[in-house]
């Protein structure tokens, strides 16, 4: 196997550590690494809570929503909570280099489908930022997720998710 063979899917990059360099993002078999963009060294490995919940099928990252002027990474996991789904909202603190994966568990919200609305599977199953609607200055997110509609027939729902109350 060639070196270009074994490195995972690149996801996105994004200068998360404000180096001025480009980390890359990858996800890959229920995890997410995050590389620094100069040494290609992991930064942070974060690994989802079980493998059938497509932990990292998703990856976002999102203008700091926190204060503390470094982005955030939203990962989703449209399979996870018995096929509900769920978006993982991690804030900067967590780029301090490691070398052991860091748990889903320790994201700073984990963010699932309103439990009214019943019909509804996959959510999480696409992430995209967009522009400011609740007058915070920060952008806000869309999730989408699958659902029937009246007819009985598939369709999507598009949620909004404001990161800085880490809800939808």
């Amino acid at each position: 196997m060639t070196n270009a063979q074994s490195i995972p899917p690149l996801v996105l990059n994004a200068n998360l550590n404000l180096d001025g360099v480009c980390e890359a993002i990858t996800a890959e078999a229920n995890q997410v690494t995050v590389m620094n963009g100069a040494t290609m060294s992991p930064l942070v490995r974060i690994r989802g809570d079980a493998l059938e919940d497509g932990f990292g099928s998703a990856v976002l990252v999102i203008p700091d929503s926190n204060g503390d002027g470094e982005p955030e990474l939203l990962i989703a996991a449209p399979s996870a909570f018995g096929g509900r789904g769920a978006i993982y909202l991690f804030r900067s603190p967590w780029m301090s280099p490691c070398s052991e994966f860091v748990s889903a568990a320790r994201a700073d919200a984990v963010v699932r489908v309103p439990d009214e609305d019943v019909a509804v599977t996959m959510f999480g199953v696409g992430l995209r930022e967009m522009f400011d609607i609740d007058g915070d200055a920060m952008s806000e997110v869309q999730v989408f997720a699958r659902t029937v509609n009246a007819q009985g027939e598939p369709s999507v729902r598009v949620y909004i998710f404001s990161p800085s109350r880490a809800e939808v």
